[in-house]
């Protein structure tokens, strides 16, 4: 058995501030979801045109836009799986999610 090797240090950390401490009253659907989703604002404490953003459970960014409308079109080639969606104002993080294709 080779020896393992336990690293204690992170390079570099990044701190993402909360804008909101509770849920920001927004709605993504459907779950599972084909090629579009549609975001409802039910809260006026959310903004009015959040950025939306994807990654894959590998942590690329798949799409990343200013949700204007309450509609999403996705890309036609996302593949079937699990992803991660985030909706933010600024550098701040409003609401994150997990969001399946299928």
């Amino acid at each position: 058995v080779a020896p393992v090797t336990i690293l204690d240090s992170c390079p570099q950390t990044t701190a993402i501030p909360v804008l909101l401490d509770k849920p920001a009253g927004i709605k993504i659907y459907p779950n599972p979801f084909e090629n579009i989703l549609y975001i409802s604002n039910r809260s006026n404490e959310a903004p009015e045109q959040p950025v939306f953003t994807l990654l894959n459970l590998a942590g690329r960014k798949v799409l990343e836009k200013r949700i204007a409308t309450g509609r999403i079109p996705l890309p036609a080639d996302l593949p079937e799986g699990v992803y991660i969606y985030r909706l933010s104002d600024g550098d701040a993080v409003i609401q994150s999610g997990k969001l399946v294709k299928f």
